[in-house]
């Protein structure tokens, strides 16, 4: 899927069936093929996005990027221009969702650095006292009084994370 930066819509690139899980390696190609197609097409590829499954983490060893915290490379050359780079980013709503996950498993303890705290679910509850609606704002307006953690549900397997969802 191709989605300008300062625009306002998403534009299907192509559409692929597979028997199982498509291999990293099929994966990294038909990724390099799109960008060429879509540049040739006009377009100026600068990243692409995609979710952690194994797949999709393997699509970033194939193309030699890494996101462990000692070996941290989120993009590979451009294919069509070895002078760009294309960045990798992951899908923050799966972010938020794997955080949410490792924070229900009450034996896992998340940091986001080792000098600070745990996180917990007072964070949250922190940020959705400094968002939540005023009378007249529209912060977060989907949000309301009922208990937080129920709020972060999933929604058709994806984790709401907009007020528009």
């Amino acid at each position: 899927m191709y989605q300008p930066l300062y625009d306002n819509y998403s534009q299907p690139i192509a559409v692929f069936t597979s028997k199982g899980p498509t291999k990293s390696t099929d994966l990294a190609k038909l990724i390099i093929q799109a960008i060429v197609l879509v540049e040739r097409a006009g377009a100026t590829i600068h990243g692409v996005v995609s979710d952690g499954a194994t797949t999709n983490r393997k699509f970033w060893s194939e193309l030699r990027m890494s996101g462990k915290k000692d070996n941290l490379k989120n993009w590979f050359i451009h294919p069509s221009d070895e002078k760009r780079k294309v960045f990798a980013f992951s899908d923050i709503c799966h972010l938020i969702k794997n955080v949410r996950n490792r924070m229900e498993n009450k034996e896992v303890k998340l940091k986001v650095h080792p000098d600070d705290s745990f996180i917990d679910w007072s964070h949250f509850h922190t940020i959705y006292d400094l968002y939540k609606p005023k009378p007249q704002g529209k912060s977060m307006s989907k949000f309301n009084d009922e208990p937080l953690s129920s709020q972060l549900v999933l929604k058709n397997e994806s984790l709401i994370c907009s007020s528009d969802s």
